[in-house]
């Protein structure tokens, strides 16, 4: 994914914390580590609509300090995958990073062509 929106945040750090975000939907973390997850994506979008590159980048940090650790110790809190509402938050802000506003997801149609359920007059 290119970063496109909010170059006064700093290329370097919004691409890394893209990179982080986009990992997310994989991770496994318990519901503590979660929590912290959800105030780190909840601090960077707020920095990003401040358009505020220090407390973006503090926030980046502190999300990448969350990223899951390899081993499991006995006695650790079972591990979940992300919440539904972090999921949400994490997505919602990758798309405003890169600048994305969902077209290049739609099925590109040629033009002036109706198909059967098409609203348009024709």
């Amino acid at each position: 994914m290119t970063v496109t929106a909010y170059p006064e945040l700093g290329a370097a750090v919004v691409a890394d914390a893209v990179a982080v975000l986009a990992d997310l939907p994989g991770w496994r973390l318990d519901e503590a580590r979660w929590t912290t997850v959800a105030e780190a994506v909840a601090e960077l979008s707020e920095a990003v609509r401040d358009r505020d590159p220090d407390a973006f980048g503090a926030a980046a940090v502190d999300l990448e300090l969350a990223v899951p650790r390899r081993i499991t110790r006995i006695g650790d809190e079972p591990v979940v995958p992300p919440p539904a509402r972090v999921l949400e938050l994490a997505n919602e802000l990758v798309r405003t990073l890169v600048g994305d506003t969902g077209d290049r997801y739609r099925a590109q149609e040629p033009a002036g062509e109706d198909r059967p359920g098409d609203r348009r007059a024709g």
